[in-house]
């Protein structure tokens, strides 16, 4: 869990997420700032780690934070 907070733009995501309890994938790249595919590469980390998690509604991904433990945890920083 701990190596995939290791990046500024991941906590970035996950404190969006942790704000609006669900994003969809053009919400957040634009609330964070980073490309498209850069957002694909740091949400392919946080859901390897089973921290965040992703729907489809349509052609949209939603994703939202699956463990609640990272809130209590994003809540310390």
């Amino acid at each position: 869990m701990f190596s995939a907070l290791g990046s500024e733009t991941r906590l970035l995501i996950l404190y969006h997420l942790m704000e609006n309890e669900e994003m969809k994938a053009g919400d957040l790249v634009e609330a964070v700032g980073v490309s498209r595919s850069a957002l694909s590469a740091h949400r392919a980390k946080l859901t390897a780690e089973k921290l965040v998690g992703s729907r489809k509604d349509g052609q949209t991904t939603i994703y939202w934070i699956s463990d609640s433990r990272l809130i209590s945890l994003l809540n310390m920083l």
